[in-house]
């Protein structure tokens, strides 16, 4: 966008990319997170990378805001909705998600604000005030621009506002309001699948993998992406951790049920609506991206995905929390409460190392530039790579969006097995390369991406035998640098 070539990206990765050459339309993703960057980018002069770093910092920090905002509305209690949004803001994989450049930031911050919505809405005596409503609809359908799971969120929107308004309204004209608020989500999520279709002939706009992952694949990327919540890992704190965060689940699950069942003898309050929302949509997310990983390993479980329905599910909890569970001794609730409280503090001090750690480390951008100052030709490696990548020569690297991200130059790559259903041979990648003239292939050892794959037909995997057209340049314990020689 910065170069002024629309909504495109030169780095190349997916097959879908690579039909239409580079730079290529960007479809795979949404747009929403680099039409920000770019513009913030543009307007302050920051490079794309500080202008990332930006974004994410700051709806990290709007999104601990608006928490707190949603604590006290619910709850009244400003000391609870402080510890809150203060461990949230300091949650070490929150941390790592804005440090790294993703898209989850900004999905989760029009999440929350969603959120923040739905609770201003219900917040009187009377009708939901559909004003809000509709702003929570916008917001969802603006977060679908930044991850397109984001619109899940747009059905239990819509099934809270027809349950609302059809206490006071006939059925057909709660219908019709209900399908009024939520058109703005339908609109927004419709137009970008239309935007897809029409620029690469498909409206998801990215690769079909030939299977799906199996169950023992789930189950392994599901202990992962718990273990990403507790800092990652598998030493003995982290088993302490799952031990605590089963606990918490199941108390969570008991103060949940116990006041569905009192808020069905009583009555929905404000709370009650706020809370339908919020699991309603943590549970569907969760359950569409099961069923997604189940039918395609383009999708898995890896646990940034689920961070706005956790997010979701603490909102239920704040709804749904029962008053003076300190003083009270005799529901179950109570008891779930307190168990909750406590294995919620266990989990956030268990958090104080993963987040010393990080401060360390920095996040995957950084790892990436310290790897590029190792010295070659009399100068930095990055400074090299720098000079040596164009559009008419892009690199080639495992870590290609990182590389661009980092470089700013264009990047070439051929995407895992898990994300297509075509099986390269290393001659047919070199091919692939050369079509693109692409001269340099950068290999980094040891980032965590690059060893997630156990195919050994892709480029990534060749550093220790690579093939014949690929000549060493300079090979080290964190990265390999090859030219693809002439035929």
């Amino acid at each position: 966008m910065l170069q002024g070539r629309g909504l495109k990206t030169s780095a190349v990765y997916y097959e879908v990319q690579a039909v239409h050459g580079m730079p290529a339309h960007q479809t795979v993703w949404p747009p929403g997170l680099a039409l920000l960057a770019a513009s913030l980018a543009w307007v302050t002069g920051l490079s794309p990378e500080r202008a990332l770093a930006v974004l994410n910092a700051v709806a990290h920090g709007t999104s601990s805001l608006l928490l707190y905002w949603i604590a006290t509305q619910l709850r009244g209690s400003r000391l609870a909705a402080g510890c809150l949004a203060l461990a949230y803001l300091l949650y070490a994989p929150s941390l790592v998600q804005a440090l790294s450049g993703v898209s989850e930031p900004l999905s989760v911050l029009a999440t929350v604000a969603a959120a923040a919505c739905v609770t201003k809405a219900f917040a009187g005596e009377d009708a939901p005030d559909l004003r809000w409503l509709a702003g929570a609809a916008a917001l969802i359908g603006l977060g679908s621009w930044v991850r397109y799971q984001v619109i899940f969120q747009v059905a239990p929107l819509g099934l809270i506002c027809l349950i609302a308004l059809w206490r006071r309204e006939a059925w057909l004209r709660a219908g019709l309001m209900s399908s009024l608020v939520v058109a703005p989500a339908v609109v927004a999520f419709f137009a970008l699948l239309l935007r897809n279709w029409l620029l690469v002939g498909s409206a998801t706009g990215a690769n079909s993998a030939a299977r799906g992952n199996s169950i023992a694949e789930l189950a392994f990327q599901a202990k992962w992406a718990v273990l990403s919540y507790l800092g990652g890992g598998a030493g003995p704190l982290d088993r302490l951790a799952i031990v605590v965060l089963a606990v918490a689940a199941i108390a969570g699950l008991v103060l949940v049920w116990r006041r569905g069942f009192e808020w069905q003898v009583t009555g929905p309050t404000a709370n009650a609506m706020v809370g339908a929302y919020a699991l309603t949509s943590s549970l569907i997310t969760t359950v569409i991206i099961v069923i997604m990983a189940s039918r395609t390993t383009f999708y898995t479980l890896e646990g940034r995905y689920f961070h706005g329905a956790v997010l979701l599910g603490v909102i239920a909890l704040i709804a749904y929390w029962p008053r003076g569970f300190w003083r009270a001794a005799d529901a179950p609730s109570v008891w779930a409460g307190r168990a909750f409280m406590a294995a919620g503090i266990v989990l956030i001090l268990l958090q104080l190392s993963s987040l010393a750690g990080l401060m360390r480390r920095g996040g995957e951008p950084v790892a990436i530039r310290q790897v590029l100052t190792t010295p070659y030709e009399g100068r930095a490696l990055a400074d090299f790579l720098r000079a040596s990548g164009s559009a008419s020569s892009p690199l080639m690297s495992n870590q290609s969006q990182l590389l661009h991200l980092v470089l700013g130059v264009p990047t070439f790559s051929v995407p895992e097995r898990r994300l297509t259903p075509r099986v390269w041979s290393g001659n047919e990648i070199i091919e692939a390369a050369r079509r693109f003239g692409v001269e340099y292939v950068v290999v980094f050892r040891k980032m965590p991406l690059g060893s997630s794959d156990g195919s050994t037909d892709y480029v990534w995997q060749m550093a220790g035998t690579p093939p014949a057209d690929l000549v060493p340049l300079l090979v080290n314990d964190e990265l390999s640098l090859y030219r693809i020689g002439t035929k």
